[in-house]
């Protein structure tokens, strides 16, 4: 009972984070399509979420499995608290690239310790559920982001919106000083004296072909739903950015039930099956918006392919710590999330050249063929378990 207290306080926190994050990603878009610039440049400024992600979770990775997790989500909640603030009043797209990169090692400092602490205060015949339970609760208050943001930007850009989120962020440092149950794993002195090199030695070859698989969905994934995707509905439908913020909070809601439901079904069945369909579906929705011309239609397909990407984010943590070392579990989950990382941020300059050449449909294309390999990577490299 106590952990399953631990768990959903921690989801309540995350949740609280990630509200914040999906603002960022509706807001600070439109702010810098507004002011006229292309997505090349919109794309390269939001690559700075990735990039500040990139660089912080491997060396929060290493530490927390020494010295817990709770002071890591106090500073990312504290410092992304203040980041907020001050990117609710900048206008200057430079300064956006320095708040976008401090903001994403707040995320990375946060992302970094999720899967290790979900399991840490999990039972282990029961992770599937688990990290259910995590998505699923989290997204309810991911939503909320997506709400604030969409109705709160005709107020001054988002200023209103940002500073409320800020503000909410400010308040959680307290409530998670006083309640949030911190974590540690092992002997902290024996993994102080050990190099990074050797922690990646000593890391299972399965470990690598999660963060291989990691790095191809979030190349195509991340930039599509964090910027390009809102994007297109915002610049090519003209749509309000009322609508834009619904409908991102709309995958968010659906992804919740969806990820109650997957945590079920992935203590029940193969992590390979159900990976590889999860990837092969999403990639099939996907192809399909290449072929819908009406808001209504790209939403309910967009929709339904977050469905299967949702249920790929259940299975890849759960499937993952099976092949990890408890005592180096967190550094390996992050070394998997920093591939996340660099994928996401290579996708965005990438895929930002692509959308100001081409259109969205290119970048649609290339979401489907890369999650038609990682559907194959899936099916022939994990095992039956």
């Amino acid at each position: 009972m106590k952990r399953n207290i631990s768990l959903r306080l921690f989801s309540l926190i995350f949740g609280i984070f990630s509200m914040g994050a999906n603002a960022v990603t509706i807001i600070i878009p439109m702010r810098l399509l507004d002011q006229g610039l292309s997505y090349e440049k919109i794309g390269l400024a939001m690559s700075m979420l990735a990039l500040g992600m990139l660089v912080i979770k491997p060396i929060i990775g290493r530490h927390v499995d020494r010295i817990g997790a709770k002071r890591y989500v106090i500073a990312a909640l504290a410092v992304g608290s203040v980041d907020l603030y001050m990117m609710s009043v900048n206008s200057s797209p430079v300064i956006y690239i320095l708040l976008n990169c401090i903001f994403g090692l707040c995320r990375g400092m946060f992302t970094s310790i999720t899967s290790f602490y979900t399991v840490t205060v999990s039972d282990k015949t029961n992770l599937g559920n688990s990290f259910g339970d995590l998505i699923g609760i989290s997204t309810l208050f991911t939503c909320l982001g997506g709400v604030i943001a969409g109705i709160l930007y005709p107020f001054y850009d988002g200023t209103f919106a940002l500073a409320l989120i800020a503000t909410i962020y400010f308040a959680s440092v307290f409530v998670t000083l006083r309640w949030m149950p911190d974590t540690k794993a092992g002997d902290a002195m024996e993994r102080g004296k050990q190099s990074f090199y050797y922690l990646l030695k000593e890391m299972k070859p399965q470990v690598y072909v999660f963060g291989l698989i990691v790095f191809l969905q979030q190349f195509t994934t991340g930039p599509l739903w964090n910027t390009f995707i809102p994007l297109h509905f915002y610049a090519v439908f003209a749509v309000s950015s009322t609508f834009v913020g619904i409908l991102m909070s709309l995958d968010e809601l659906i992804g919740s039930p969806t990820s109650f439901l997957a945590g079920k079904i992935a203590d029940k069945i193969s992590d390979r099956k159900f990976l590889s369909l999860s990837y092969f579906f999403a990639g099939i929705f996907g192809l399909i918006l290449i072929f819908v011309r009406t808001p209504f239609s790209f939403m309910c397909l967009f929709l339904t392919c977050g469905i299967f990407v949702t249920c790929t984010q259940i299975v890849i943590p759960k499937s993952a710590s099976g092949f990890m070392r408890s005592c180096n579990r967190g550094f390996e989950f992050a070394v998997i999330s920093s591939c996340g990382g660099l994928g996401e941020w290579l996708g965005s300059i990438l895929l930002g050249d692509l959308m100001k050449e081409f259109s969205v449909n290119y970048i649609v294309l290339v979401f489907f063929i890369s999650y038609m390999i990682l559907s194959t990577i899936s099916f022939f490299t994990l095992s039956k378990n």
